[in-house]
C-alpha cells in the first residue's frame, strides 16, 4: 500500500480497503464507506463522513487484521492532516 499524498490516493485506498472489507465478510462497512464517499459534494462533508466511517471500522474486530489495520490508519492520517485535526 502506498502513502496517501492526495484525494485520488485516499480513494484508491479507500476503494481497496472497501474490496478488503467486502471479501471478509463485512460488506455493511464496504457500503458505509461508499456512501460517505457519495454524501455532498462538499470536501468537508465527504471528508468527514468518510472518517467517521473509517473509525467504526477502527472499533470493530476487523480491524486487528493487517491489510485493514494499514489502510484505516493511513486514510485516518491524512483526513485529519487535510481537516486540521
Amino acid at each position: 500500500m502506498a502513502t496517501i499524498r492526495n484525494n485520488a490516493d485516499l480513494w484508491a485506498s479507500i476503494d481497496g480497503l472497501m474490496a478488503v472489507l467486502s471479501a471478509a465478510g463485512e460488506p455493511r462497512f464496504a457500503a458505509a464507506l461508499g456512501r460517505a464517499l457519495g454524501i455532498s459534494s462538499l470536501p468537508g462533508e465527504i471528508l468527514g463522513e468518510t472518517r467517521l466511517e473509517l473509525r467504526r471500522v477502527r472499533s470493530s474486530p476487523l480491524y486487528s487484521r493487517l491489510d485493514v489495520r494499514a489502510r484505516v490508519d493511513e486514510a485516518l492520517r491524512y483526513i485529519d492532516s487535510i481537516l486540521g485535526l
